[in-house]
């Protein structure tokens, strides 16, 4: 499951978790991933991109905030 966390930076955090919501992996360009997924980076990161690309519409609406006059 991929989680996006926010607060921390500009844009979200994208995060991998496992069935039991426990961190499974990281995959930034740097990737953190159990030795046995080493070979799916790739894959990891495209299926990330994609699925960051479709929350992006909603996330900067929640981001942005305007001056208060």
């Amino acid at each position: 499951m991929l989680w996006a966390v926010s607060g921390i930076s500009n844009s979200p955090l994208p995060l991998w978790a496992d069935a039991n919501n426990k961190f499974f992996a990281a995959a930034l360009g740097l990737a953190w991933l159990p030795e046995e997924y080493s070979r799916e980076q790739e894959k990891i990161q495209d299926a990330q991109a994609r699925a960051m690309a479709k929350q992006a519409p909603a996330f900067a609406k929640t981001l942005a905030k305007a001056p208060v006059e």
